[in-house]
Order: structure tokens, then sequence, then C-alpha cells
């Protein structure tokens, strides 16, 4: 989280990399820079939502209440 400036979430499998950064952007009131998913072998899937430069994941995670 700290190196890469990313939050990770497990989305709808039916959601795709637009659905997740507008809901992001949209629900939290922050911007995402980049958004990569990933189908787990359980058939969960997962978002790395990579914030801004000018944004600290952790500061976020923790104002958002993930953290």
């Amino acid at each position: 989280m700290l190196e890469s400036n990313t939050l990770v979430f497990v989305v709808d499998k039916r959601a795709d990399k637009t659905i997740i950064k507008d809901t992001f952007e949209k629900m939290f009131k922050i911007r995402a820079k980049k958004v990569n998913t990933l189908m787990t072998p359980d058939g969960k899937k997962k978002a790395f939502v990579m914030l801004a430069r000018d944004l600290n994941a952790l500061d976020v995670a923790k104002r958002i209440k993930i953290l």
C-alpha cells in the first residue's frame, strides 16, 4: 500500500475498470489515477486502485475507515 500508493478492494465480478474508478471517485471524493483488476482462483475480483501522487494511501485508508 505505501510504496505503490494503492488501495485494494474486492469488487463485483461484473464491474469493469471504468465503473470501479468512477464509483470509487464518487463514493470517497478522491481522485484515482489508475485501476487494475485481478480474478482470484476462488472467483473473487480484486481492484487495485492507484491514487494520485498528491495523496497518501495510508491517510486515505484511515479517512475512509478501512484501516
